[in-house]
């Protein structure tokens, strides 16, 4: 089995509604198979077969001084091979990753 890596990360602080708006967004790119994270040069573009494994987990932690950290990851996978060979793909573009089943834009 390969290491995994990571193609994209994100984190920042948000208002409900701006989250509201994102997964509204999300959404839509499930909807058309395709996702697209650009951060600054890079641009990330998944495809997304039809059927996935969505997981949902909701952790707390004791964070000390009677506080409670909370969280709400929602996950979306797939078997890269099981689906047909136009799902389940990325393409990076403006970057050097060295990443398996990755193509450039050049290999378009």
């Amino acid at each position: 089995m390969e290491e995994e890596r990571t193609l994209y990360e994100s984190e920042s602080h948000r208002t409900i509604p701006e989250v509201i708006d994102f997964l509204h967004q999300l959404a839509h790119w499930l909807g058309d198979r395709r996702l697209t994270f650009e951060e600054g040069e890079v641009t990330i573009v998944i495809q997304i077969p039809d059927e996935v494994v969505l997981e949902i987990e909701i952790e707390e932690e004791d964070e000390g001084d009677n506080q409670v950290k909370r969280s709400l990851e929602i996950g979306i996978e797939w078997v890269e091979g099981r689906a047909s060979p136009a799902a389940g793909t990325a393409m990076v573009r403006g970057s050097e990753v060295d990443a398996p089943n990755i193509a450039s834009e050049e290999e378009e």
